[in-house]
């Protein structure tokens, strides 16, 4: 009765535990103010081909004619193939 107890409490550390990397991943909410839409124009310097996510780096010229540098963050590279 002791062992059957012991692999019971086992298999389901072994489900719980099978589920922990799927909270791994973050949300763009964290970071990202989702609600607000920006429009930009400039130059692309940089595209980053890479897991998890891909990224965008670009120069925009401000209204006072300064450069400034900005990023994006992608999906992931299968979806945007």
């Amino acid at each position: 009765m002791k062992l059957k107890a012991s692999m019971c409490l086992a298999l389901l550390a072994g489900v719980i535990m099978s589920g922990v990397p799927a909270f791994a991943h973050h949300g763009t909410g964290v970071a990202y103010d989702t609600e607000k839409t920006v429009t930009l124009k400039g130059t692309v310097t940089e595209w980053i081909w890479a897991n998890p996510h891909c990224g965008i780096l670009f120069d925009v010229v401000d209204d006072s004619g300064t450069v400034v540098h900005w990023g994006a963050e992608l999906g992931n590279p299968h979806a945007l193939s």
